[in-house]
């Protein structure tokens, strides 16, 4: 069974991953397991600059294929924002502590048009991938469900009627910005002849 290095020390974000490419046939290792305990800076200015300096950075330790990804989250009301920054929104505090800031930012505005952000990047041998994943949806009143991390609890899914903090990993990976990265790098793949299915 191939190796693949997920360029992440984020155990939901690796939990994820997995489950969605449960069927390919590899074993997918986080940057812990690899033994790379540093935190890469990601200075660049898009959800694809700092995938792509998250996968090279790692290729300098390993020469197995690595799969990088950053997303975030985009508010129309707050002009697009926090976007690249979203890990960065509001500084140094828990996530729990960055959820109530955005309805704190939001409180009264009727515009909660926002939308997830998911950029992959896929490193094998000499060729670079970069897939680009969305998923339309608002942010909630409030936050709502026990699932997930980051900023699912207060994502609201209008066709389901629910926040991603109340979708099974299930229900979730089969609409989510990173599950749309991951079918479309996937089907980019095949078209270049490399499968691990």
């Amino acid at each position: 069974m191939k190796t693949i290095v997920v360029a992440s020390h984020n155990s939901g974000k690796l939990e994820e991953i997995r489950f969605i490419l449960r069927h390919w046939k590899v074993k997918l290792v986080g940057l812990d397991e690899l033994g790379f305990h540093e935190e890469i800076e990601e200075d660049g200015l898009s959800f694809r600059e700092n995938a792509l300096i998250k996968a090279r950075e790692i290729r300098k330790h390993t020469d197995l294929p690595i799969l990088s990804d950053d997303s975030g989250m985009l508010v129309e009301a707050l002009g697009w924002g926090p976007g690249i920054y979203t890990a960065r929104y509001g500084g140094e505090i828990p996530f729990k502590e960055k959820r109530i800031k955005m309805l704190q930012e939001l409180e009264g505005i009727k515009n909660r048009h926002a939308m997830f952000v998911c950029e992959i990047a896929f490193l094998v041998e000499d060729k670079e991938f970069t897939q680009l994943g969305l998923c339309v949806g608002e942010v909630a009143h409030e936050e709502k469900g026990e699932f997930g991390f980051g900023f699912d609890s207060i994502f609201y899914y209008p066709p389901l009627k629910k926040t991603f903090g109340e979708l099974k990993m299930e229900e979730k990976h089969s609409l989510s910005h990173r599950w749309d990265a991951l079918m479309r790098l996937e089907e980019k793949l095949h078209e270049e002849g490399i499968s691990y299915l």
